[in-house]
């Protein structure tokens, strides 16, 4: 998307929130804030094990407008929100220590977040305020965070709990928000994806220590004429870290810290280890290495499928005689994840976009085998995006098992590009983006004015997914239309992809009824 296409859906969509509010409290907002979803370009799953991440903020965005509520209000704040309809779309509480949590489970964001400002609040306080959000919801993208970070943001404009330092008044904000996760949501979170949409700035990587919350800002360097692109490209596939996927990893990357700490106490985390002593630990000689033979991939898969019972049971008899598979291979990711994103850094600032490809290739099969967490959706995107002539490399992103690909590309293939994984994976949508900035103030005078029941995006093209429904690509001139033949899967994406995908064994099923309905017809004939 351009800058000024992002500027006019931001002004869209703070129009809606506008109309909203006053079509529900009859009252002109008094402050607007946002705060932006986030992509990791790499450094997946080590920010709860104190390591390196590098994300950027994304044009999508979590808008809240509101105003402090009447006298009238008693004391109750309502919040209500544009992305959903029915009773589902608003909550109201008061705003004191018997905050809880409870349905509608999105308002839990926001009451954790509210919690986490007791202290700083005027007792007895209220306010009304209404939310517009496009940050793909189950993306990957941080929509949770997006939405932690915005109700923060709001409270401090609102009450003025705003610090001189920003930096500072940033760290503290993400680390709320980060708890309020944890509390409300029950999701052991690492920080990364509430600092970079606290603290983020456009046209920046943030290269992010997760032990000391530093940063150093991350720009693309290079000849400026040779600048690749990012393109966010979702699966569709959508996916819940409320589970145990999510608490098990990270209890398993303890438990490979914890048998390091018994050789080497000086280890804090897996971001202080090295492969050396991993292997040190490993008494019982797993090995972690990306598995190539087919039988064995299958194995593997077909213990994914497992219950979560068993797996623990494997786990302890494993670690009876040593370290369990299971932690090895996630503090393997851990430990060479850290390494890449070192690498990564380095060769972006030196315009060195082949190594940051490699780096990111090699991440991406790290989550598929070590730490398990892509699926076959993901897998096939990335698969068919590095058979593109000027792709660098690209990766799953997010917590996985579903949500986003990030792949960094060349600016005159992009299109190509996107043409290509829609023709393979028609269910997908393409993001070209670029590093955007953090949380902020918005001013309401720019607001787009919204007629009352008007649709989330307005008429024509404003619904800001770039790609979508084929939005500003001429597909009968496009190159990919008359070449895409050139491309041909590979026989295992093919199989890999039919054999794993909920979307194809559907598909599947739609043909063997269309075959049989033949058969019958045919018969009757």
């Amino acid at each position: 998307m351009s800058t000024s296409h992002d500027q006019l859906h931001g002004d869209l969509m703070l129009g809606q929130a506008i109309s909203r509010f006053k079509e529900e409290f009859n009252c002109d907002p008094t402050v607007s804030v946002f705060a932006p979803g986030r992509v990791n370009l790499i450094g997946e799953h080590v920010d709860y094990v104190q390591g390196y991440v590098m994300p950027f903020c994304l044009p999508f965005r979590t808008i809240i407008v509101g105003g402090k509520a009447p006298s009238s209000a008693a004391g109750v704040s309502t919040v209500v929100t544009c992305n959903i309809c029915g009773d589902e779309s608003r909550t109201s509480f008061t705003v004191d220590d018997t905050l809880s949590k409870g349905q509608p489970s999105w308002a839990n964001y926001v009451k954790g977040t509210i919690a986490q400002y007791l202290e700083d609040l005027p007792a007895g306080c209220a306010f009304n305020c209404a939310i517009q959000s496009d940050v793909p919801i189950g993306a990957g993208l941080s929509s949770s965070a997006a939405l932690e970070v915005a109700t923060a943001t709001f409270l401090e404009q609102l009450y003025s709990i705003e610090s001189t330092d920003n930096l500072k008044s940033g760290v503290k904000k993400a680390l709320r928000c980060q708890q309020a996760e944890h509390v409300f949501a029950d999701m052991p979170c690492g920080i990364m994806d509430q600092y970079v949409s606290a603290l983020g700035q456009a046209d920046n990587l943030l290269l992010l220590d997760c032990r000391t919350h530093s940063f150093e800002l991350i720009t693309m360097g290079g000849n400026p004429a040779d600048k690749p692109v990012l393109l966010v490209c979702n699966s569709n596939v959508k996916h819940s870290l409320s589970g145990s996927e999510y608490p098990d990893r990270v209890r398993q990357c303890a438990e490979a810290l914890a048998c390091i700490q018994r050789r080497h106490p000086g280890v804090q985390s897996l971001r202080d280890a090295t492969l050396e002593q991993l292997q040190e630990a490993n008494s019982a000689g797993h090995r972690s290495e990306v598995p190539t033979d087919p039988q064995l991939l299958q194995a593997m898969k077909r213990k994914q499928k497992r219950s979560t019972n068993d797996l623990r049971e494997d786990e302890e008899r494993e670690a009876e005689s040593g370290l369990s598979r299971a932690a090895y291979t996630r503090a393997h990711h851990c430990i060479t994840e850290n390494i890449r994103t070192l690498e990564a850094a380095d060769a972006i600032l030196a315009g060195d976009y082949e190594t940051v490809g490699q780096a990111m290739t090699a991440s991406h099969r790290s989550l598929q085998f070590d730490f398990e967490v892509s699926c076959a959706e993901l897998d096939l995107l990335v698969r068919v995006a590095l058979q593109v002539e000027g792709v660098y490399g690209s990766r799953m992103t997010g917590g996985g098992f579903g949500g986003c690909t990030v792949t960094l590309v060349k600016a005159e293939a992009a299109e190509m590009l996107v043409q290509v994984l829609l023709h393979n994976y028609p269910l997908c949508e393409c993001h070209i983006v670029q590093p955007s900035a953090g949380a902020g103030r918005l001013d309401l005078a720019s607001a787009v004015p919204v007629d009352p029941g008007a649709s989330r995006y307005g008429d024509d093209d404003a619904d800001g997914d770039n790609y979508g429904e084929d939005d500003d690509v001429d597909s009968e001139a496009s190159y990919a239309d008359t070449h895409w033949d050139s491309w041909v899967p590979a026989p295992e994406d093919v199989f890999y992809f039919f054999s794993e995908s909920k979307w194809a064994t559907t598909t599947a099923a739609v043909i063997a009824v269309a075959i049989v309905g033949g058969i019958v017809l045919a018969r009757r004939r």
